[in-house]
């Protein structure tokens, strides 16, 4: 015999109500539905398990003797199918998080004066982005990862950030910071710092150079954006870095932010986490989270 596990919550239904009508209402079924589940539990039992009176559906011995084991199994059958709340108060979770600093002032920064309030002993690991970041995405090693795009082949789930654009940036006793507008001719007569976190050559920048005809000369590479603010001090380079690291380095160094004398294409933001995480309540709730704290920040 085929035994349906749905049955045992009409047994349960009709335990507590003794009234094949109000089980019926109570599950949302139909009247007829409930008695032919009603048979099957007969059979199943082989025992008549309710029997009607005057005052109702009276259960037999074999039905009271059952009662509590199925509340048992119907009750853990629900906890096993409901959705596990989240209590970040109470949470000790680790979320690992791909990002490069630029990532981490602008997106994870913002995050922790409500994270320690709300849930002060969950942990974020920063770790950096790497060519195997995707594959972590997949394994399951990482949580989250802070990029501009992503193959679309991964089917990643993905939630966009914003939009950045780029804007120059100096020392504020530079000479381009005394200029209302810096022209192209002033822009490319300086030595130019370039921040790569990925450690890849060319950029935006030298693509839109090379469609005018241009090129500037780069006197430094190096993979940090906050660490360009304190490079640029005291000296003659020349920084073209997205908006968001420029506002936050003049919080760290006296810099001067100034308008590119060019139109340089912006990139969107994002955020991509496994399919498999999609309704995992601590990640969604650390998700949201981020993305309200983001929108907040804007």
């Amino acid at each position: 015999m085929r035994y349906n596990a749905s049955h045992l919550v009409v047994f349960q239904s009709l335990m507590r109500t003794r009234n094949v009508t109000t089980t019926a209402s109570e599950l949302n079924m139909s009247q007829p539905a409930v008695s032919r589940v009603l048979a099957h539990l007969r059979e199943m039992f082989r025992d008549p398990l309710f029997m009607r009176s005057s005052e109702g559906m009276v259960p037999s011995a074999r039905a009271l003797a059952v009662a509590n084991q199925v509340s048992v199994i119907v009750d853990d059958l629900a906890d096993l199918i409901s959705p596990e709340e989240f209590e970040p108060s109470k949470s000790d979770r680790v979320f690992r998080v791909a990002s490069t600093d630029y990532g981490v002032n602008t997106v994870v920064r913002p995050l922790f004066a409500k994270l320690s309030h709300l849930a002060p002993d969950i942990q974020v690991e920063i770790v950096p982005v790497s060519i195997d970041s995707q594959k972590e995405l997949t394994n399951g090693s990482l949580d989250l990862l802070l990029f501009t795009t992503v193959s679309t082949e991964t089917n990643f789930s993905s939630k966009f950030l914003f939009k950045e654009s780029y804007s120059g940036i100096c020392c504020e006793t530079h000479n381009l910071a005394k200029q209302k507008k810096v022209g192209l001719e002033e822009y490319l007569k300086w030595p130019h710092m370039v921040s790569t976190p990925l450690g890849r050559k060319g950029s935006v920048v030298d693509r839109k150079l090379a469609e005018l005809g241009r090129s500037r000369h780069v006197a430094l590479r190096q993979p940090y954006f906050t660490t360009a603010s304190l490079l640029l001090l005291n000296s003659d380079l020349v920084l073209t870095i997205p908006t968001r690291s420029a506002v936050l380095m003049l919080e760290i160094a006296p810099l001067k932010i100034f308008q590119l004398p060019f139109e340089a294409p912006g990139f969107e933001y994002n955020l991509y986490w496994h399919p498999r995480s999609d309704n995992d309540g601590a990640h969604l709730w650390f998700r949201e989270l981020l993305c309200k704290q983001v929108d907040q920040s804007r």
